[in-house]
Order: structure tokens, then sequence, then C-alpha cells
């Protein structure tokens, strides 16, 4: 009995001392206030569905990278609003099982909402979303194999844009944290004029994409 008395007093002991290291790491409180974000990684491009001759066919797309930037402002309570400005790249590789060719460039402006989750540590879990604009451009001669469709579709549009959004800080002091997160973004309803008659323009582009940026993020004094 008296080893299990001396076993949980040192187990009490032992909590007290790290919640109270905890309390005394000024990285573990959250400040409020305006801070800046970035970050960058890759990005994969869904199979993503299109009209084109009047049938619909499936994009397939090689990995790509892309970047964001963020000003926001965090509230007491772990809650955040942010402006977010991104940048993705993709290089297209078939419609259906035919090669076709080109890039496209998603350049989008977001407004996102953000919640903290608060541990008592320096790692910090954080969900939320955001809805904006994608401007969606294809080029560098977007197209088919010229031989067997002699049209080029270098053309672009802005559509409305979501996305959802999951990550983990860790503040390595109170005002600087690294991050990593995961994306899971939308927009739809893009045509695409083509260089040849009206019949082959594409329609109807309906396209998801999936990002894991790594980043930081400074919050002002």
């Amino acid at each position: 009995m008296r080893k299990i008395t001396h076993s949980l007093m040192i187990a009490g002991l032992a909590l007290a001392a790290g919640s109270a290291l905890a309390q005394s790491d000024p990285a573990t409180t959250l400040k409020s206030g305006f801070y800046l974000a970035a970050g960058a990684g890759g990005d994969w491009v869904d199979r993503s569905s299109l009209t084109i001759f009047g049938r619909s066919v499936d994009s397939r797309w090689a990995a790509g990278w892309g970047g964001f930037a963020a000003l926001g402002y965090r509230f007491p309570f772990g809650l955040r609003l942010e402006l977010e400005a991104s940048g993705r790249d993709d290089l297209n590789h078939a419609f259906n099982q035919n090669r076709w060719y080109g890039t496209q460039w998603d350049t989008s402006g977001m407004v996102d909402v953000l919640y903290d989750i608060s541990t008592g540590t320096r790692f910090v879990p954080y969900l939320g979303g955001g809805i904006g604009i994608s401007h969606i451009s294809w080029g560098n001669n977007f197209r088919a194999n010229l031989n067997s469709l002699p049209y080029v579709y270098d053309d672009s549009g802005s559509e409305f844009a979501w996305q959802a959004i999951a990550g983990i800080a860790y503040q390595v002091t109170g005002s600087l944290a690294v991050t990593i997160d995961g994306r899971y973004k939308g927009s739809s309803g893009y045509s695409f004029r083509a260089s040849g008659p009206a019949a082959a323009d594409i329609s109807n582009f309906d396209y998801k994409t999936r990002s894991l940026f790594f980043g930081v993020r400074y919050s002002f004094d």
C-alpha cells in the first residue's frame, strides 16, 4: 500500500510539473491579432469531367505544385479570418486514354475561416475552409496530338471556388509557427474556346484538386 501511495504521489507531482511547464511556456499561448502566412508544396488535380464534341470525358493530370500567401486576424477564442491568394501549376496528361498536352494555371483569391484547437502544447491543430474566385488558364499550346485534332485551347475563365483545410501548426515561439496542411479545392463550369469551329469548344469543366502545403506563420505583437 505504501508503494502504491508513493507511486501515485510521484505521478501527481509529474503531472503538476508538466502542467506548470506548459503554462509557463509562452509559445503555448496563441496570440490574438494580425498575422502573415505563406506556404508551398505539391498539388494533385483529380480526374475532372468536361464536355467536348458533345461527349463527356475525364481529364487526367500529372502531379504539380502550388503555393499561397495570406493576411489574417486571430480572435482571442481561437477563430481566424484571413484573405488568401494562391497559385497552382499542373500539366495535362490525357483526356480519357488519349494523350493531351499543355499547362493549367489556377490563380485564386479566397476568404478563409479557420479554428485553432488549443492543446496546451506547442502543437496546434486547425480546421477551416474558404470561398472565393478561381481563374483557370490553359496554355503552352493546350491540345491533343495535332495530327488527330489540330485545335489549340489556350483560353481562360473565372468561376466561384471553395476549399476545405485541415492542418497542424508547431509554435516555434509565441509569434512564429511552422505549419503543414492539406487542402481540397474545387470549382466548376469552365469553358475553353477552340482555335477551330465552335463544335470543338470544351465546356462544363469540373475542377477539383488536392494540395499538401508546408508553411510559416508570423503573428504580430
